[in-house]
């Protein structure tokens, strides 16, 4: 009877571990985090996902009682870890898309963007809209998915050690300002020459109306180079995924590190 409760209770004990990682990266990952997600439905895909690894997953150490609480918060601390490494690169796209906006003059108008509580330029939610497309042709979820699996080799549920994780978070967050910056490139690019045309336009006919004519050439300029460069997008896009996967590894090894 005490052997089949002690089982019992490592069995709950690793389900609960499996859970919150699962949840981590569920609340911070791209498309699984939208706002457009119901909760109960976010709740039940957490369960069935948890039960999923639970039987598929190799068998861990029993975790303590004592130690129960702060194994979760390692857990729920991976979880996020993972699931906004795989954001960065949506940061990065919205990045991209807010520099564009500024030098285009679009951010005049912000809206409600439905995914998130927060208010963006319409060329955000346009390039968000892209980005999240990208991500599910190139299977980015199901990469997210696989390397959350793959985790519970690496570390197995419960011994997951947050101390470490902000580390090797770093080194990732530089894709929001590499690959954010690359995107925007080629349209500040044109942007800048639209400026110096406008300069010399001032310099040669002071009586000009510089000011009028850079608010309807540079959006006009700006759009027609990021139209040009979404040809590149998804080259661009592939190989930063298969960056935060490597980035994945690294927190995940890092998460596992004592």
């Amino acid at each position: 009877m005490d052997l089949h409760l002690t089982l019992s209770l490592a069995a709950v004990a690793r389900a609960l571990a499996i859970l919150a990682r699962v949840t981590g990266v569920l609340v911070a990952a791209p498309i699984f985090s939208l706002n457009l997600m119901p909760r109960p439905t976010r709740a039940v895909l957490a369960i069935a996902i948890t039960a999923a690894l639970w039987t598929s997953g190799p068998a861990s150490a029993a975790t303590p009682p004592a130690e129960l609480g702060s194994a979760l918060v390692g857990e729920l601390a991976l979880g996020l870890a993972m699931g906004f490494t795989a954001e960065f690169l949506f940061a990065a796209v919205e990045l991209a898309a807010s520099v564009l906006s500024f030098g285009t003059g679009l951010s005049y108008v912000n809206a409600v963007d439905p995914s998130s509580p927060v208010r963006s330029t319409t060329l955000s939610s346009f390039q968000w809209l892209i980005a999240g497309a990208l991500f599910l042709a190139l299977d980015g979820h199901h990469l997210l998915l696989q390397a959350l699996g793959q985790s519970l080799a690496l570390v197995p549920a419960g011994s997951a050690r947050a101390s470490h994780l902000w580390l090797a978070m770093a080194p990732a967050s530089a894709t929001i300002f590499g690959f954010g910056l690359a995107l925007a490139a080629p349209a500040l690019l044109v942007l800048l020459l639209v400026d110096l045309a406008l300069g010399l336009v001032g310099r040669v006919a002071p009586q000009a109306q510089v000011l009028m004519l850079g608010m309807g050439l540079k959006p006009v300029a700006g759009l027609s180079a990021m139209s040009i460069a979404y040809a590149a997008l998804p080259g661009a896009f592939s190989g930063a995924l298969a960056r935060t996967v490597l980035d994945l590894g690294r927190i995940v090894q890092a998460a596992g590190a004592r």
